[in-house]
């Protein structure tokens, strides 16, 4: 009897160890995560169109505009001095038209520029955060299943462990026999149980251009944020308001992701399972709707402007 028993505390043994290791499996991505998300965003971004003309600075005056997000605005744009002298030059009683075209041409391509960056961006983080999203169902699909298979496996063998058991005692089977073979089966229904409760896949990601740890640090030297929308999210739009780069990190903090997690999340890339995934996807999700406000200030800004003419 002890032999037994010593048999079957080895078997026991290796099948948990086999359940413990065995199960965290990686999966292989088919391509690279970024190539097509945010690494063009860097090459544009180099390139700055500058001015062939020069315009006179203006003099610098209280302007009592009718929002205080249109003078935020033509900051975040780069044209403060170029609206200044706008409205000065439309104040005059003779107006020089040339210099009003060229004031006007300059917000115009501020404007139109600021759009396009403002799509270019959002649509690079939202690329990133639909496939956080994919290989996060991904992982989650094949976990499923692995657990659909091994939860039908501990049902079958509980009833067989039960019939098995009866017939013996039909049979007139020894008291031995019937509890070696009902503890082999339980062992197994013990490894089954536990190999379902850590199962878990893995996936290695590489995200060497990583807007998550640019907003966390404040840094912006990758240029993959255009100038204008970095102005957006860091340039507070007044002394008693945060900027929506600290508003999205305080959200980004109430995930209360694990310190493990937030680092690999913050890094060039590593390990990641599903979760992490999602939670990477929503913090994806939070910025780009930050960054995507910056629509509705523009469109403000534009009226305003368009109405001065």
């Amino acid at each position: 009897m002890k032999h037994y028993l010593y048999v079957i505390s080895l078997v026991a043994i290796l099948l948990l160890q086999g359940a413990c290791s065995s199960n965290r499996l990686m999966v292989a991505l088919d391509g690279p995560f970024q190539a097509e998300c945010l690494r063009e965003l860097i090459t544009m971004n180099e390139f700055i169109y500058e001015d062939a003309e020069e315009i006179e600075e203006p003099s610098r005056r209280q302007v009592d505009f009718p929002d205080p997000k249109i003078s935020f605005m033509a900051e975040v744009l780069g044209v403060s001095e170029v609206l200044y002298g706008f409205l000065e030059e439309i104040e005059k009683a003779e107006s020089e038209e040339a210099l009003l075209i060229q004031y006007s041409r300059r917000i115009e391509r501020a404007i139109q520029m600021a759009s396009f960056e403002t799509s270019a961006i959002t649509g690079g983080i939202d690329c990133e955060e639909e496939k956080s999203e994919q290989i996060a169902n991904f992982l989650e699909n094949r976990t499923k299943r692995k657990e659909t298979n091994r939860t039908v496996a501990a049902i079958v063998t509980g009833a067989l462990v039960s019939t098995g058991t009866g017939v013996a005692l039909i049979a007139g089977a020894s008291g031995t026999l019937l509890e070696v073979f009902g503890i082999a089966g339980g062992l197994t229904e013990v490894w089954l149980g536990v190999s379902i409760l850590r199962l878990k896949k893995y996936v290695d990601i590489d995200h060497p251009v990583n807007v998550i740890h640019m907003v966390y640090e404040n840094d912006n030297s990758e240029k993959v944020f255009p100038v204008s929308v970095w102005k957006y999210i860091t340039i507070p739009l007044n002394e008693q308001e945060i900027s929506k780069r600290e508003r999205v990190i305080k959200r980004w903090d109430e995930f209360e992701v694990e310190v493990g997690a937030l680092e690999t999340i913050r890094s060039e890339g590593g390990r990641y399972d599903a979760e992490m995934l999602k939670t990477r996807a929503n913090m994806l999700d939070q910025l780009e709707a930050q960054i995507y406000l910056m629509k509705q200030d523009l469109m403000l800004f534009t009226k305003y402007f368009y109405s001065l003419q």
